[in-house]
């Protein structure tokens, strides 16, 4: 019977993450960790993505060390980050030896910003594309990504500074072999990552825009979500109208998705349907 109800257990943990987490979140991390230490890697990762810091740091240090690095592999940097914030400094740097570089390195670079800093909030996940990339490679790495397609995208040099942004819809127009840099890049605003999200509240130099986060050599640390300055500097939540355009705009960028997934498409030969990366 207790496996029954485990199993089941599991495969609600699966199929509504955020209800399970809730749930989950009324026990003690120790009675957490005893259910999702049998759960898969990504799914224990999606739940402990959707509790809070200090709760999913507790959960984590319950789980078997052997699982800890599958865990980590699969959460993304900043709430790796902030989970191992929270974790007992000898738990924490055992976590990160055991992982590749690959992933270790961002969550490393938002542990060294103090909480609440821009490049502690920053998301080191957002679409970047260097200057000297040719404009149908852009094509074909936006069409792989036909199911989050970004409105504007960020353009760094080969240092990683930034450069600018442009807008999404702008791949349309030049010629395939022109380079990214070419394009007309809008100037943005850089926010350095020592910065207190908390100072920025008001200031609407990114509205409808995006907010690129830089570390001291002014090299791209990620960038500032709109979600991340409303938890952090305390703006209020969308108003109504402002919910009406975000509706509107996620209308329109469904159809600009649909439309770099052809321009993608169209530039592949026709008896290859393997992804391109």
């Amino acid at each position: 019977m207790a496996t029954a109800l485990r199993n089941l257990a599991l495969v609600q943990l699966q199929r509504r993450p955020e209800e399970a987490a809730r749930t989950l979140e009324r026990c003690s991390g120790s009675e957490a960790a005893a259910l999702l230490r049998h759960a898969a890697p990504a799914v224990a990762a999606g739940v402990l993505a959707l509790v809070s810091p200090r709760f999913a740091a507790r959960c984590f240090a319950a789980l078997p060390a052997e699982t800890w690095t599958a865990v980590l592999n699969e959460l993304s940097p900043l709430p790796a980050a902030a989970l191992l914030r929270r974790c007992p400094g000898d738990l924490r740097e055992a976590s990160l030896d055991d992982l590749s570089a690959r992933v270790a390195a961002p969550i490393r670079s938002a542990l060294a910003y103090p909480p609440g800093s821009a490049g502690a909030s920053a998301s080191a996940e957002a679409l970047t594309l260097f200057d000297d990339l040719p404009v149908g490679r852009a094509i074909e790495i936006l069409g792989d990504r036909r199911d989050a397609v970004p409105d504007r995208v960020v353009v760094l040099d080969r240092s990683r500074r930034v450069l600018g942004v442009f807008r999404t819809a702008a791949l349309c127009l030049p010629p395939r072999d022109a380079t990214v840099g070419s394009l007309t890049l809008e100037s943005v605003p850089l926010i350095s990552a020592s910065t207190p999200v908390a100072d920025l509240a008001g200031d609407r130099r990114w509205e409808g825009s995006i907010a690129p986060v830089v570390d001291r050599s002014r090299a791209f640390v990620g960038v500032l979500k709109p979600e991340s300055l409303r938890r952090d500097s305390g703006r209020d939540s969308a108003l109504p109208a402002t919910q009406l355009v975000v509706a509107f705009s996620e209308l329109f960028w469904f159809g600009l998705t649909t439309a770099v997934a052809l321009l993608a498409a169209r530039g592949r030969p026709a008896d290859t349907g393997r992804r391109l990366g």
